[in-house]
């Protein structure tokens, strides 16, 4: 009966091991500039996106595009949601994506293309709550994020890409 518990015990040792075997302490790197959350933002970040529909191009500030995606979190989620917010910090090929909640921060760099008319993310940094995600747990967190852009529901971009500050989604190549 011994051997048995010490078999048990010794299968969870090893599961848990390989489960945390891509978790470290620490957090993704982020930019140290603070994106401005506020309503002004967003309002003229909707209405570049409503012109963007009928222009067939648009290109948000850093601001614009996290105030947006923030007010629509509080307005669809209200207290109950597990989202607080977003922040989203663009540089030339590069985006670092914030998302706040009352658990902790989930931070996640990468660059963000259109592969075959379907947006997808290539992450090369993510974190959760102070642990850093590394190796076949990051190419899951990739993997279900790519999953979920590949919603009909969500539309076809055939252009999207990060620059300076600004965030450029349009409807030609």
């Amino acid at each position: 009966m011994l051997n048995r518990k010490n078999l048990v015990v010794s299968f969870v040792v090893v599961l848990l091991v390989a489960m945390l075997a891509g978790c470290a302490a620490g957090g993704a790197t982020m930019p140290e500039e603070d994106v401005e959350i506020s309503m002004d933002a967003a309002m003229a970040g909707q209405q570049k996106a409503m012109e963007g529909l009928m222009m067939g191009a648009a290109t948000l500030s850093d601001s614009e595009i996290s105030s947006l995606l923030t007010e629509l979190i509080k307005q669809n989620m209200g207290d109950m949601g597990l989202l607080t917010g977003v922040t989203i910090q663009t540089e030339p090929g590069m985006m670092y994506i914030s998302l706040d909640s009352p658990m902790g921060a989930v931070e996640l760099v990468g660059n963000v293309e259109v592969v075959d008319n379907i947006v997808q993310v290539d992450l090369e940094q993510a974190a959760a709550m102070g642990m850093n995600v590394t190796g076949p747990l990051l190419d899951i967190v990739e993997g279900a994020i790519n999953r979920a852009l590949n919603s009909p529901e969500l539309g076809v971009a055939l252009m999207i890409e990060a620059g300076d500050g600004e965030l450029m989604v349009g409807m030609d190549q």
